[in-house]
């Protein structure tokens, strides 16, 4: 395995990079992180307030067990940029008249319909956040999930116009 200290010169050294190498550790202000080639994705439009980065790697943090479902998405343009996400997989989506789901299925569809692509390359995650006065609580970005297509390693965070959603859906 080889082993990349995350600096500016990161991005020229992955430049070169194959699929033969099978993973990367990258050092966050978060921890480190285990980062395959295959979970490195390119956002045309960036984050929402962080449009400048484009490049992201989406790995576990060293350490942590494999099953857990929280997930580091790391900039590859700024040392300092990354997010803790909730994994969410496709069969956990619910359809509409079921109980309360992080997403229903007719959005995740509609959003795999927006971008031209087959929904079953469509993973989801939500960004975790939590601030001063809520130290022991997080909650999650229902509103603006983060897309990720698997085939053509490509992310977009998209804004969903359903009520049910909420900026700040408690986690805990």
């Amino acid at each position: 395995m080889e082993l990349f200290m995350f600096n500016k010169q990161t991005n020229a050294t992955l430049a070169g990079l194959n699929k033969a190498v099978p993973s990367i550790i990258m050092h966050t202000r978060l921890g480190k992180i285990d980062v395959t080639h295959e979970n490195i994705f390119y956002f045309e439009a960036g984050l929402f307030g962080f449009d400048k980065n484009k490049k992201f790697g989406l790995g576990a943090m060293l350490g942590v067990p494999e099953n857990a479902p929280f997930m580091i998405l790391q900039s590859f343009d700024d040392e300092d940029l990354c997010f803790i996400l909730l994994n969410h997989n496709m069969e956990t989506v619910q359809n509409v008249g079921q109980t309360k789901a992080l997403l229903l299925r007719n959005d995740v569809d509609h959003v795999a319909a927006t971008l031209s692509m087959d929904a079953k390359n469509l993973r989801y995650a939500f960004v975790i956040s939590t601030n001063e006065s809520m130290k022991k609580n997080m909650s999650i970005n229902t509103m603006a999930p983060i897309f990720f297509n698997i085939e053509h390693k490509k992310g977009w965070q998209i804004v969903l116009n359903n009520p049910i959603y909420n900026i700040c859906e408690p986690l805990c």
